[in-house]
């Protein structure tokens, strides 16, 4: 699944999969850098949906005020 086309709970779960393992001390070191970019990507995928959600809901509301 491409980046583009992942909802944001898949994009949480995956971050909360890759934390588990984090936390745990289950990577390998050769890993980690790799497994941290990957999360960062995961949490910038996460806040540009939520400012989206939230610049749609606001456009929203303010045609109800309006």
């Amino acid at each position: 699944m491409t980046k583009s086309k992942r909802t944001y709970a898949e994009s949480i779960e995956e971050l909360d999969s890759l934390l588990l393992q984090l936390e745990k001390n289950e990577v390998p070191l050769e890993e980690l850098a790799v497994m941290v970019k990957k999360a960062t990507d995961l949490i910038h995928q996460c806040q540009k949906q939520l400012f989206e959600t939230d610049a749609e809901i606001q456009k929203l509301l303010e045609n109800i005020i309006s």
